[in-house]
């Protein structure tokens, strides 16, 4: 985790971490509150989008 001095700035800043895990490694007693380990384990799926297409070529 990376940590960073007082925000000096105006603007407030937010932290969004998500984690993905495998479905067959899904906790099977999770002791975290439901806002910090999901309880739904379904599968991501993966969608077709030009634009990350595009970023890959340029590189």
């Amino acid at each position: 985790m990376h940590s960073s001095s007082n925000n000096m700035s105006p603007d407030r800043r937010a932290l969004l971490l998500i984690t993905y895990n495998a479905v067959a490694n899904a906790p099977e007693k999770p002791t975290r509150p439901e806002f910090l380990v999901s309880r739904d384990t379904t599968p991501v799926m993966s969608l077709s989008d030009s634009r990350f297409r595009f970023e890959a070529e340029r590189y």
